[in-house]
């Protein structure tokens, strides 16, 4: 998580995939544009749907 998000009380991606934070919300929080802020929440997630299938890897890890 960055910074911003970690003084929000964020820790752990699934709290961007529940459905509480709007893409308004993430965009003021981060000053970032729209697109970016659909494809934080896209890429959040995909990587929740590959660490609960067990195919998720870190990283730098391949």
């Amino acid at each position: 998580m960055t910074p911003c998000l970690r003084d929000k009380g964020f820790m752990h991606v699934s709290q961007l995939t529940t459905g509480f934070v709007q893409l308004s919300e993430l965009q003021d929080w981060l000053g970032i544009k729209r697109g970016t802020a659909i494809l934080i929440m896209q890429y959040a997630k995909q990587d929740l749907n590959a660490i609960r299938s067990g195919s998720w890897v870190f990283p730098g890890d391949d």
